[in-house]
């Protein structure tokens, strides 16, 4: 799965990852990693991802945010992914959880199945 790949791949480069916002919050910065479509053509995977990096103050979420892009851009010296594409970013405040957010959203072009 695409979702197993982007998780070990990115856990690898030391980016302390969860599939969603974590039960009890980590001290450091941290990143929580979204589906949001996924699509099938030709026998050819394709899927975009949010990936919201969310620290303590505007400069450990970018810098976060910088870690994740610079990890993903080179995901594709992996054998199952042929395409890794930046389709915007944006950043926030989590006022709920009084952290400091930067998204980024990748489209992926992969290979092995949803």
């Amino acid at each position: 799965m695409i979702e197993d790949i982007l998780y070990n791949y990115l856990t690898d480069k030391g980016i302390l990852i969860f599939s969603a916002y974590p039960a009890k919050r980590p001290k450091t910065a941290f990143v929580v990693m979204q589906k949001m479509d996924g699509a099938r053509i030709d026998h050819i995977d394709k899927a975009t991802f949010a990936f919201t990096s969310y620290g303590a103050d505007p400069s450990d979420a970018a810098c976060m945010n910088e870690a994740v892009k610079e990890a993903l851009f080179d995901i594709i010296e992996l054998s199952q992914v042929s395409r890794s594409e930046l389709g915007g970013e944006s950043s926030d405040a989590d006022g709920t959880n009084h952290l400091f957010t930067y998204e980024s959203i990748f489209n992926f072009t992969y290979y092995g199945g949803n």
